[in-house]
C-alpha cells in the first residue's frame, strides 16, 4: 500500500491567519457572504481562473519510506529506549 503526496500550491492567501480574523473581513477578503456565497458568474470566473477544488496527487510514498524517515528522529529513539528500558524493569 502506497500512500499519496498531496502538494499544496503556494497562494498569499493561505499565508493569512484567517482564523484570527473577524467573519466579515474573511468574506470581504474572498469576496463573498454568508448568506449567499459567490454568484453563478464569480463561481465560474474562479473555476477558470484556479480550476476545480481538487488536491493534486504528488508521488507515492511507501511505507518503509515513511517508517526510515520517522526512524531518523532523536524523538523516536528516545521513545524506543524507554520502551527497552521499562519492559527490562518488570
Amino acid at each position: 500500500m502506497k500512500t499519496a503526496r498531496v502538494e499544496r500550491a503556494p497562494d498569499a492567501r493561505s499565508q493569512t491567519k484567517w482564523h484570527d480574523k473577524p467573519l466579515g473581513q474573511v468574506f470581504a477578503a474572498f469576496g463573498t457572504s454568508p448568506l449567499h456565497g459567490l454568484s453563478q458568474e464569480e463561481a465560474a470566473k474562479r473555476l477558470a481562473e484556479a480550476g476545480p477544488n481538487e488536491l493534486r496527487k504528488g508521488e507515492a510514498v511507501s511505507p518503509y519510506t515513511i517508517l526510515a524517515n520517522q526512524l531518523q528522529s532523536l524523538v523516536i529513539w528516545v521513545l524506543i529506549g524507554a520502551g527497552v528500558v521499562l519492559d527490562g524493569s518488570c
